[in-house]
């Protein structure tokens, strides 16, 4: 039986494939084995400081007055007058404030956790562009019952 010149070129290109290792196979498909993968969380302090400070910086966000008062220790409020405060968060003192990052905490020798912030600020006048990003750190502390409070503004 004569073969054709399309068939002896396709019986070339399979030859190929099969020999570079590009054809099909039921090996290929094999689904693989799944990986056991365990994360230890080493210090939940970290992890709750963490929470609170970003519940604190939506505050900030959202220019809610009541809730981000609610999460400032003792330190803080001793620190500024209330209406500064107020100030503060809701905005007054600074209308671009708009967005944050929250970075790595690092446990204080006191037993305070700090956190590397970043606060983003937008220019009004500008068609809403990013002003300004600037680097900072919010400073977390445990009251007495154990609820992590700001004790450092950003």
């Amino acid at each position: 039986m004569k073969t054709s010149q399309p068939e002896k070129l396709l019986l070339v290109i399979l030859s190929l494939l099969v020999i570079l290792g590009c054809a099909p196979s039921r090996h290929r498909y094999r689904k693989a084995p799944e990986a056991s993968v365990t994360v230890e969380i080493t210090n939940v302090d970290h992890v709750r400081a963490h929470a609170a400070a970003e519940e604190f910086l939506n505050a900030w966000v959202n220019r809610d007055e009541e809730k981000g008062l609610s999460l400032l220790a003792t330190r803080v409020r001793a620190l500024y007058a209330e209406e500064d405060l107020r100030a503060y968060i809701s905005g007054e003192d600074d209308p671009r404030h708009h967005s944050y990052s929250i970075g790595q905490a690092e446990t204080l020798p006191d037993g305070r956790i700090r956190i590397e912030v970043e606060l983003a600020h937008l220019n009004l006048e500008a068609n809403w562009k990013v002003l300004w990003q600037r680097e900072a750190h919010i400073t977390m502390e445990k009251d007495a019952g154990g609820r992590w409070l700001v004790s450092e503004l950003p």
